[in-house]
């Protein structure tokens, strides 16, 4: 079944069919930051259950 309204906006997308970024440079480099950030906590907290030193309290 095809979609009449599929969305076939020229910005967005090159006619090589290499995509184009719909985000900012600086916006990019924001998500990168928060994403290493949360990607260190979770190998923090990885390690810590390894060697068995977190604890997990329930309430």
């Amino acid at each position: 079944m095809e979609h009449s309204n599929e969305l076939h906006d020229e910005d967005c997308c090159s006619s090589e069919g290499e995509r184009k970024s719909h985000h900012s440079d600086k916006m990019k480099s924001n998500l990168i930051s928060r994403l290493n950030r949360i990607e260190g906590q979770i190998r923090g907290i990885k390690g810590d259950l390894s060697r068995k030193t977190h604890t997990v309290t329930t309430s």
